[in-house]
């Protein structure tokens, strides 16, 4: 947590270029997956983006898909398009190991996600299957 609070810079940009470590190796990939729930709190956009890009390669492997769901949960309520379009795509890439705990994720949670995040999340899926997300994820307003 030390380095990556030192790569953030202090008026809250990023310097991404700092994770590189050699060729193609992304330091960032070398963290830990306990770091990952410490990471989604945290008050840097940044760091907390990267708490979910972070499990991607994981989820490629349909493995820590638990804590990558526990992750995206607590990340639905964050406010920043990029985490929103962060969080869909690795729900996306959660989705093509086990395309049904997706969409049973999708369905129990709908009304809580952001569309943007649930757009990237569905991209992969039929047509039909999308719209019959999109309807049945919507939030219901009280009348």
């Amino acid at each position: 947590m030390r380095d990556l609070k030192r790569m953030a810079r202090p008026s809250g940009h990023f310097d991404a270029s700092r994770y590189f470590r050699g060729d193609h190796n992304l330091g960032f990939y070398n963290v830990g997956t306990g770091a990952m729930r410490a990471w989604s709190k945290h008050p840097n956009m940044w760091v907390r983006r990267a708490s979910i890009v972070r499990l991607l390669p994981l989820a490629r492997k349909g493995q820590a898909l638990e804590l990558l769901y526990e992750i995206a949960a607590r990340l639905h309520k964050d406010t920043e398009d990029l985490i929103q379009k962060a969080v869909g795509w690795a729900l996306r890439e959660a989705g093509k190991p086990d395309v049904v705990r997706l969409e049973r994720y999708l369905r129990a949670n709908g009304p809580s996600i952001p569309r943007t995040t649930l757009r990237y999340a569905i991209e992969r899926f039929p047509p039909g299957k999308r719209r019959a997300l999109l309807v049945a994820t919507k939030a219901r307003t009280k009348d």
